[in-house]
C-alpha cells in the first residue's frame, strides 16, 4: 500500500522553509546590555517623577531628594548618569533607540500610578493655544 501525500500540503513547505531561512538571515539583533537597560528603566522613572512633581507644583528640594532616591534603587551616582547619557547621545541612531525604549517605559510607568500619584483633574495645566 503506498501513501501519498495530498498535495496541497505539499506545496506550501518549500514556501515556509524559505521564508524560515530568510527570517534567519537579517542582521543580528546587538545583545542586550544589562547595565544599559537597567538605565533605560531608571531614566523612564526619573521622567515619570519629573512630571509628577511639575504636575503637582513641588519644589525643586522635594523632586531632587526624590530623585537621589531613584538613583540609589537603581544603582546610579550622578556622575554614572551624566556618563551614560552623554554615551547615549554619541549617536544619533543610538540616542533615538534609547529614547524609543524610555518612552515605551514610561508609558507602562504611567499605567502602574496609584489614584495618589497623580494630580486632580482640575490641578493639571491647560494646553496654550
Amino acid at each position: 500500500m503506498h501513501m501519498s501525500c495530498p498535495s496541497h500540503l505539499i506545496f506550501p513547505l518549500p514556501g515556509l522553509l524559505f521564508a524560515l531561512i530568510l527570517s534567519g538571515c537579517g542582521e543580528p539583533s546587538p545583545p542586550s546590555n544589562p547595565v544599559e537597560e537597567k538605565f533605560k528603566d531608571f531614566y523612564a522613572a526619573e521622567m515619570v517623577e519629573r512630571e509628577i512633581s511639575r504636575l503637582k507644583a513641588e519644589d525643586q528640594a522635594r523632586l531632587e531628594k526624590r530623585l537621589d532616591s531613584l538613583r540609589i534603587v537603581f544603582g546610579f551616582s550622578a556622575a554614572e548618569t551624566d556618563s551614560l547619557l552623554t554615551a547615549m547621545r554619541d549617536t544619533l541612531p543610538r540616542w533615538e533607540a534609547f529614547l524609543d525604549d524610555v518612552l515605551k517605559r514610561v508609558g507602562e510607568r504611567e499605567r502602574r500610578l496609584t489614584p495618589d500619584d497623580r494630580p486632580p483633574p482640575g490641578d493639571r495645566p491647560r494646553p496654550v493655544l
